[in-house]
């Protein structure tokens, strides 16, 4: 059953991930619902060579060296810290990526200010890249996901210092 449009858009994102991932399981090339006013049409991509594939989705093993280097040099820091944190989280399971390609610079680094809606990762999942956008506004404290990793709904990626008089709205502070 669809979720309802007045719901918060994580609840209809939730209902939609689940929808594309019992498609993907059933095997189906194309689905179309419809209820009341609200229509979804699903329609995947079949391929039989993997070489456009390839081509699209940037190696795991390939990460850029800035983005090592940054992970690499953040401290573990404990929990109590991180409460004032602001947490960018993913809202869908699939792969994290720092860059859109491995030869581009990472959209944030640590020490990076970002904006409300500002591309801060992407994250594949089956064969789309998704932009993830920032819901505040911050300086990134520490990039949590690492480049190429398998990530989780709801799961932190990036870790915000919020900045004074930030146009973040309400905060989401980040539980660990």
């Amino acid at each position: 059953m669809p979720p309802d449009t007045a719901r918060p858009l994580p609840e209809r994102l939730h209902w939609l991930r689940d929808l594309l991932a019992a498609v993907e399981a059933a095997g189906l090339a194309e689905l179309e619902m419809r209820d009341g006013s609200l229509r979804v049409h699903v329609r995947r991509r079949v391929t039989t060579t993997a070489a456009p594939i390839i081509a699209a989705a940037p190696p795991a093993a390939a990460p850029p060296v800035a983005d090592t280097a940054a992970a690499a040099t953040v401290p573990v820091t404990t929990a109590a810290a991180d409460q004032d944190l602001l947490a960018v989280r993913t809202p869908l399971t699939g792969m994290f990526y720092t860059a859109p390609t491995p030869q581009d610079p990472p959209y944030v680094q640590v020490g990076d200010p970002v904006e409300v809606d500002q591309v801060v990762a992407l994250v594949e999942a089956m064969k789309v890249f998704n932009e993830i956008r920032s819901e505040h506004h911050g300086v990134v404290e520490r990039i949590v996901a690492e480049n190429g990793q398998l990530v989780h709904t709801d799961q932190p990626l990036l870790l915000l210092q919020p900045v004074e008089g930030g146009a973040g709205g309400a905060s989401q502070r980040a539980p660990m």
